[in-house]
């Protein structure tokens, strides 16, 4: 990242009310096909206009072993929009859990109600089909941890635009503090599930990071995630969520898999375990992405965040 760089969690949101009620509303009186043909002006214009945009894309386009063309750019971001509009549409309620094909979710089974986990996401697909899936799948809370303002303002704007009061609970976060560990740690007593995205590296905590490799080459993992889970001594999964592309049936795919059910372990030890746990979540990533290029939606120059 270079010296002048805006880091991504101090961006801010540009989303507007009235742009989320007029896609939702194309959507729901149209369909898909008439709500692509409005979306398609405004993909073009980002694309002509963002070179940050472009050279970044190229650059995740040519690490997945995609031609790097402005086809494919605008294919992957046409991906993301149409699942920026589907995590609004699930958290208005407008998609059913038939929407969902979920694998990997009997690590989930035998959870007790006084235990929670920690689950790192990633920026694939649309992340808030949990929502969906968490109202049919379990009665354990979910807890979802960001580090800036943008959960705040993404549930701020559902309200305004008409969506139902979301399931989830959103956590504003910033250091881990031993304050806000012994609230964490009273969440999990209760069996709240800790929702953390796993690679983004958020603002003051660049050190806490992990070197994996990555479609390559070396790139910085956040090691937060994980060291919760081994601070309040609770499992560590992760979730990805991709497009099936099926023209019936489930429009998104859910995997969750184990990472580890135990971090515990000598305090000499624990970078050790850390790195190796992260490693473990990026080559997972990696075998996700490479079969779903187009849901990776870290629009920044991954490889250069610190």
């Amino acid at each position: 990242m270079t010296p002048n760089a805006e880091h991504w969690s101090r961006r801010a949101e540009c989303t507007s009310v009235a742009g989320i009620r007029f896609l939702l509303a194309v959507h729901r009186l149209f369909g898909r096909a008439p709500f692509l043909t409005v979306l398609a002006p405004v993909l073009l214009f980002y694309w002509a206009t963002r070179s940050d945009l472009r050279r970044t894309s190229f650059a995740w386009l040519e690490a997945a072993g995609r031609p790097a063309t402005h086809r494919e750019g605008l294919k992957r971001l046409t991906h993301f929009a149409e699942a920026m509009t589907d995590g609004f549409l699930a958290a208005a309620g407008r998609l059913k859990p038939s929407d969902l094909l979920v694998e990997g979710n009997d690590i989930f089974r035998n959870d007790p109600p006084d235990r929670g986990c920690v689950i790192l996401t990633s920026h694939t697909g649309c992340r808030e089909i949990l929502q969906v899936a968490s109202g049919t799948a379990t009665d354990h809370p979910i807890v979802v941890l960001q580090y800036t303002s943008h959960a705040r303002r993404f549930n701020e704007l559902l309200a305004q635009a008409g969506a139902p009061k979301a399931n989830l609970t959103f956590y504003e976060v910033g250091d881990v503090t031993p304050a806000l560990a012994v609230e964490l740690d009273d969440l999990v007593s209760r069996g709240a599930y800790l929702v953390i995205a796993g690679d983004r590296v958020p603002t003051g905590s660049e050190k806490a990071t992990v070197e994996c490799p990555f479609f390559g080459r070396n790139a910085h993992f956040p090691s937060g995630g994980a060291f919760l889970a081994m601070l309040l001594k609770v499992p560590l999964r992760m979730m990805t969520a991709t497009r099936t592309d099926a023209p019936e049936g489930p429009r998104y795919r859910v995997r969750f898999e184990l990472l580890s059910d135990d971090l515990s372990g000598p305090r000499s030890e624990r970078k050790a375990r850390l790195e190796a746990v992260m490693r473990k979540y990026a080559a997972h990533l990696e075998a996700e992405m490479r079969a779903h290029p187009y849901d990776w939606f870290n629009f920044l120059d991954f490889w250069e965040q610190r």
